[in-house]
């Protein structure tokens, strides 16, 4: 790609609770309920809202629908944009 990377930031699991907490939590959108016990027991809602760090980084770990890992993929993206978001509005 010829792109010159400087400088990068790596976060771990535990980073992604602490980053998210620190921010008095995030906003996620399901587009689905979602219950996941192989995900620390996740119970969420279908809609807009807010979560705290160990509910964001549940989110963005299950597997459990039928698409598996792109929805996973696609959850921790909106997890890493929301947290982005979020640090950079100021509040």
């Amino acid at each position: 790609t010829h792109v010159r990377v400087d400088d990068y930031v790596e976060v771990g699991f535990a980073g992604v609770v602490d980053v998210v907490d620190a921010l008095g939590g995030i906003t996620v959108c399901p587009h689905t309920s979602i219950v996941d016990p192989k995900a620390g027991h996740l119970r969420m809602k279908r809609g807009c809202q807010e979560v705290d760090g160990h509910v964001a980084l549940d989110y963005s770990r299950s597997r459990a629908f039928p698409k598996g890992d792109i929805t996973r993929a696609f959850h921790q993206r909106e997890v890493i944009s929301a947290t982005g978001s979020k640090s950079l509005s100021g509040s």
